[in-house]
């Protein structure tokens, strides 16, 4: 890694044009980071066998055994006849042959080492004039050019092919502040604050959707629309495999924020009150909607009535149904209108007080209010979903009403959109009295705050600190995107069925019927529940400080907090779990085939406890901490695996008539957690304990060595256990690719026999038969995965030179032992080969392979 960087700051001085000594002075500074960086990972791609047909190592006991015996091809072997021609083409162009594991490996027999270098260069440049004591102005700007090379992904965010090349995500921030303080009188000061930020951002990968075309000789028609311009590729999800993404599909280029902001500080007695507004204006740019569907987007998982009664139900099904070219599922797109330009603009105001009561004790108590009107389109092109809504349509009751901005967007509604969801009625905002950002905002948005600090005793060593405060949430970029060309898209949605003549109805690679425009086969992606709500989160804490003498001190503290109305996405279309199985025409809506909309049914409760002591003398300081989290939420939805972080939209439901179901351990915190750090000045050179007496030669060798250390040691995240089937019989498996949670075994140890290649025990779980008319009973996050273990270290010299000026050189070892730490497994489905398997390393924390790094730095 290099990374340099100066700062330079005094006063503005321009010879015989202005002396700004004690009036006007600039700091700024500039830094660059070169950081090449390497990802390794395993995964599974289909063998040499695979591809010609032989599936046979399915039949081995190590790999399932007779359960994964296909229907109608004795010792699994496909036919070369039979081969889909297109998904010959798929796996010669996108993926490798094995090159880990052992011979004839069917799982975790990949292994890519991925570069992903970061280059960014910052310049920062601040300006304060001092105008008279009483007033005073600063500015300040800010560029930041990041250039990061990613390694392609499949649509859940995992390592894909490497064949695809680097992922190019350049980001360029601009922000500038400019600020005014009025110094009113001794007792009354307000300042005056506005600025911008303005980001940049694209994302390109190498393969453009006319070369993925021409490739696998994919034309217009038979696809529904023209082939999109720009880099392409059609998606592909493979149970138990590496899959294919389009990563430059729904952009975000521009987004900019606007805001000004005012507040007044009067001290008066014992208080110090502040009052206070502020005003946001947002925008955002979104491009490149559907473009991951445009070239087809198909899906093999055994989850469709043409695989299941053609093939079988065992783990050899997914690949089989590849080699022969029948997708379980095939999401066809064309757009008409692929962008938006979304804005929205937010209000605040606050006041608080501090009093002063006594001596030992301070009382601080304030409240907030907040609106935050929900994202508007300058382009009309959203749409949004009102399950309420219910016409009479040539004598039929048709439930649910598409809803647009304003009549002038009737122009951008695709015409196959409005023919598939007929006779389900599209309607103008002012039609159902809804505002033109398609839903409600509320104006009782208050959030109080109060807190204390409490001197106990007369010895001045013990501080009592509390409070609680209830903050409000603005949705941002996510929220922007909701109904986001919608209706400006026709996006059809197909399940592989049995066809009259016993074959497949679909095969690729047009696996959609002629004209896509069939009713209940749009999938409506994204809407947001029309009365929606902003997120809360209620928050409380108590922090016990003692001062134990000697440079030692202890801290206790509590921090909790409970979130509510928090966005998390579901499917209103989705059936009840029931027992006789998936049934399209019975869903609320059988004209469309999922509707996706946010609603505000997210929820958690957080819980920490920590105990930290610290010690500080003249050369030494460490502080020492150990923290104990339980953090439980719904809003990770049915997602099997270890998934991140959620964006404003949330993750996905199980099933929107119990949003309880997915409530557990939150996957991204950590149950335990130790952390230690110290910087110790060693003991060497004049004023020193040892070799004090020196001369100054031997002094500039053996004095000024510092030496500071970092050690973290945590349990793993959490981890959920997915199924491959639909136990609830409501189809979930068809739309989202896996069934929900598995079902656990009782009495089996899920960390019995734990190892690199078995993580967690398959023996633990199993596969809920389908059509049991509920989900699986293991909960959210019921596994844990690896910890970590990391020691850094860093010895620094210190060379004095003059009072004002002095250099360090040194290094930094991070992770000084060189321990694995492994990220969680990549698959977690029950039945799918490598179930469990590290097959990935930790990079965070400096929890990666070990790094040392050289450091320079000079101040004068």
């Amino acid at each position: 890694m290099n990374n340099f960087g100066a700062y330079l700051g005094g006063p503005v001085i321009i010879p015989r044009l202005y002396n700004g000594r004690s009036k006007t002075f600039f700091f700024g500074s500039g830094e660059v980071l070169r950081l090449p960086q390497s990802q390794t990972s395993i995964f599974s791609v289909p063998t040499a066998a695979m591809r010609n047909g032989d599936l046979s190592a399915y039949l081995s006991p190590s790999n399932g055994g007779s359960a994964n015996q296909l229907t109608g091809y004795p010792g699994n072997i496909i036919p070369p006849s039979q081969l889909s021609a297109y998904s010959q083409k798929l796996l010669n162009l996108y993926y490798p042959l094995p090159n880990y594991g052992p011979p004839g490996a069917i799982s975790n027999n990949y292994l890519a080492t991925y570069s992903i270098p970061i280059h960014s260069a910052q310049w920062d440049l601040r300006l304060d004039d001092n105008i008279n004591s009483r007033h005073l102005v600063y500015a300040r700007y800010t560029y930041k050019n990041r250039r990061i090379l990613d390694l392609p992904r499949d649509a859940g965010g995992g390592p894909g092919s490497p064949l695809l090349g680097d992922t190019s995500m350049p980001e360029v921030y601009n922000s500038f502040t400019l600020a005014y303080n009025w110094i009113i009188s001794p007792a009354i000061v307000n300042e005056l604050r506005g600025g911008f930020t303005a980001v940049h951002r694209n994302v390109t990968f190498g393969v453009t959707a006319q070369q993925a075309a021409q490739d696998l000789g994919l034309t217009t028609p038979p696809l529904p629309g023209p082939i999109p311009t720009g880099d392409g590729l059609p998606t592909i999800g493979i149970a138990g495999f590496m899959g294919i993404h389009n990563p430059s599909a729904y952009l975000h280029p521009d987004e900019n924020t606007f805001q000004f902001l005012d507040s007044l500080t009067w001290t008066r007695g014992k208080h110090t009150m502040k009052f206070g507004m502020d005003w946001r204006y947002m925008d955002a740019v979104y491009t490149q909607v559907f473009a991951d569907y445009q070239l087809g987007n198909y899906s093999f998982n055994g989850s469709s009535p043409a695989n299941q009664s053609l093939l079988g139900t065992g783990g050899a099904v997914p690949i089989a149904a590849l080699l022969l070219g029948y997708p379980d599922n095939t999401g066809i797109a064309n757009v008409t209108a692929p962008n938006t330009d979304s804005w929205a603009q937010h209000w605040g105001a606050f006041a608080q007080d501090d009093w002063k009561i006594s001596q030992s004790f301070t009382l601080n108590y304030g409240l907030r209010w907040e609106y935050h009107p929900p994202f508007q389109d300058s382009l009309n092109n959203l749409a949004n979903f009102d399950p309420t809504y219910t016409s009479i349509v040539n004598g039929q009751t048709v439930n649910g009403a598409v809803i647009i901005p304003n009549k002038a967007a009737f122009a951008i509604v695709d015409p196959a959109f409005a023919q598939a969801i007929y006779p389900t009625p599209i309607l103008a905002a002012s039609q159902l009295g809804i505002p033109p950002a398609l839903k409600f905002s509320t104006y009782r948005d208050f959030a109080p705050r109060v807190g204390f600090a409490w001197r106990l005793g007369n010895d001045n060593k013990t501080v009592l600190r509390g409070g609680y405060g209830r903050y409000i949430q603005a949705l941002l970029s996510g929220a922007a995107g909701d109904g986001w060309a919608v209706a400006g898209s026709n996006v059809g949605f197909f399940t592989n069925t049995v066809g009259t003549n016993g074959n497949p109805t679909f095969t690729l690679p047009y696996s959609f019927p002629a004209n896509i425009a069939q009713p209940g086969t749009i999938f409506f992606d994204l809407g947001v529940q029309i009365h929606n709500k902003d997120p809360i989160v209620e928050e409380w804490n108590l922090t016990l400080e003692r001062d134990l003498g000697k440079g030692v001190g202890l801290r206790l503290s509590y921090t909790g907090n409970h979130s509510y109305n928090v966005p998390i996405r579901e499917d209103i279309d989705q059936l009840h779990p029931n027992t006789t199985g998936f049934d399209p025409t019975k869903a609320p809506f059988p004209l469309f085939s999922d509707i996706w909309l946010t609603a505000p049914v997210g929820y958690g409760n957080y819980n920490n406890g920590t105990i930290s002591v610290r010690k500080r003398t003249s050369s030494l300081q460490f502080e020492g901490s150990y923290s104990y989290t339980r953090d439980l939420t719904n809003v990770n939805g049915a997602y099997g695996g270890a998934p991140g972080y959620v964006n404003d939209n949330g993750a996905f439901l199980s099933t929107p008539y119990n949003p309880s179901l997915d409530y557990g351990n939150t996957p991204y915190d950590r149950r335990h957690r130790v952390l230690a750090t110290f910087l110790y000045e060693l003991p060497f050179g004049r004023s020193k304990r040892f070799a004090n007496g020196t001369n100054p030669v031997v002094d500039r060798i053996v004095g000024g060595w510092v030496l500071s250390g970092i050690a973290l040691f945590q349990s793993g995240p959490f981890m959920s256990v997915a199924t491959l089937n639909d136990p609830s019989g409501t189809g979930y498996n068809i739309q989202n690719g896996f069934g929900g949670r598995a079902d656990t075994v009782n009495g089996t140890n899920p960390y019995q026999g734990q190892s690199i290649g078995q993580w967690i025990n398959p023996n633990a779980f199993i596969d809920p038969a389908n059509n049991i008319g509920r989900f699986g009973d293991s909960t959210a996050g019921s596994v844990v995965g690896p910890g970590t273990k990391v020691v850094s270290v860093s010895l620094l010299k210190r060379f004095q030179f003059t009072e004002r000026s002095r250099m360090e050189i040194g290094a930094q070892i991070a992770n000084i032992a060189n321990h694995p730490n492994y990220n969680p497994p990549g698959n977690l489905t029950v039945g799918v080969p490598g179930f469990g398997a590290l097959t990935s390393m930790q990079s965070a924390e400096g929890a990666g392979p070990r790094a040392i790094q050289l450091v320079g730095r000079i101040t004068f």
